[in-house]
């Protein structure tokens, strides 16, 4: 049986939007203006399916799919791993929140949040 059917990927996209779409939206939010995070979010959506197959056989999709909100948001100004932690953690985002939605271990994460001036020692 062949679990990786075209209906089945296509729930497996809708789910992890489903989930994501909150969370993206509040970061876009964060560095753009409403109606420029919202074509942000919508675009970075869009890439994600149309990389859906790549992302969800990837060892990390997390990662993957974070990459491509990070490309359309700072379309114009690059951003560090460092600064998308700061982001998140003035969002109110734990490590624990941080690396489920980045896609970076949590250690990484602690690193970050230490390197940025904040986080337990």
């Amino acid at each position: 049986m062949n679990h990786h059917t075209p209906d089945t990927q296509r729930l497996a996209f809708e789910a992890f939007q489903t989930l994501q779409q909150t969370h993206y939206t509040a970061y876009a939010r964060a560095h753009l203006g409403p109606r420029d995070a919202d074509h942000a979010v919508r675009d970075t959506f869009t890439a994600i399916l149309a990389a859906w197959r790549d992302i969800i056989t990837d060892h990390a999709p997390a990662q993957r799919a974070w990459e491509h909100l990070r490309t359309h948001v700072h379309r114009h100004s690059p951003r560090t791993d460092r600064d998308d932690i700061r982001t998140l953690a003035a969002l109110g985002y734990n490590t624990q929140a941080t690396a489920a939605l980045t896609g970076l271990c949590p250690g990484k994460v602690r690193f970050l949040e230490r390197s940025a001036g904040f986080g337990s020692p």
